[in-house]
């Protein structure tokens, strides 16, 4: 399932969320191996939080990714449309 998205559009963000998840599964796998009993409770509420975790931002990061898309496209053409007017050339005898 995060192989389908860009993580690449909120680097930090998405690093700092992704080492908080794994270091609450091996704190959560830690305390698991010291007692049987509360190991089982403590996997079902790794899988529970997991789950959690990717239900509810499963459409936040393609929205937000998609507005961060359009406005750096249109950051671009306004700084293309720039060149063009200070330097005079355009993209048709550029190319």
């Amino acid at each position: 399932m995060l192989l389908e998205r860009d993580l690449t559009i909120l680097p930090f963000e998405n690093t700092f969320n992704l080492l908080g998840i794994n270091i609450l599964l091996g704190v959560l796998s830690f305390f698991a191996a010291q007692n049987m009993l509360a190991g089982l409770i403590l996997n079902f509420i790794a899988i529970f939080i997991m789950i959690m975790q990717f239900i509810v931002n499963k459409n936040k990061l393609e929205k937000s990714s998609k507005k961060i898309l359009i406005n750096t496209c249109d950051e671009l053409l306004v700084k293309v449309e720039k060149l063009e007017s200070s330097v005079g050339l355009s993209l048709e005898r550029i190319s």
